[in-house]
C-alpha cells in the first residue's frame, strides 16, 4: 500500500517537472534527473546558487501543493496564474473603492 503511494508521487513530480514555469522545468531536471549539485547547476544555467536554490524550492513546494490538491500535473502551472487573477481582481476592487471615496470629496 504504501509503496503504491511512493509510486504514484514519483510518477506525479515526474509528469508534474514538464509541466512547470519555464525556468524552473531546466533546473528542476538537472537536480533530479541528473544528479547534479547546485553549484554546477548554476554554472549550466548562469545564475547564483542561491537563485537555483531558490527555484527548486518553489517548484517543490508547487508540485506538494498540486499533489496534496489532487490537481492534474497539466495544471500545476496554472496554480500561479489563479493566484495572480485573485490579486489582480483585489486592487482591481481597491481602485474602485479609492476612486469612489476620492468622488464624495
Amino acid at each position: 500500500m504504501k509503496k503504491d503511494i511512493i509510486e504514484e508521487k514519483a510518477d506525479y513530480i515526474m509528469r508534474a517537472i514538464d509541466y512547470l514555469p519555464e525556468n524552473q522545468v531546466l533546473i528542476m531536471k538537472l537536480r533530479y534527473i541528473e544528479g547534479k549539485e547546485y553549484k554546477d547547476i548554476s554554472k549550466i544555467v548562469g545564475l547564483t546558487v542561491g537563485c537555483v536554490r531558490q527555484r527548486v524550492n518553489r517548484a517543490v513546494q508547487r508540485i506538494h501543493k498540486a499533489f496534496a490538491s489532487k490537481l492534474p500535473p497539466e495544471e500545476i502551472n496554472q496554480m500561479s496564474i489563479k493566484k495572480y487573477n485573485q490579486q489582480k481582481n483585489k486592487i482591481e476592487k481597491l481602485k474602485k473603492k479609492r476612486m469612489d471615496i476620492i468622488s464624495r470629496i
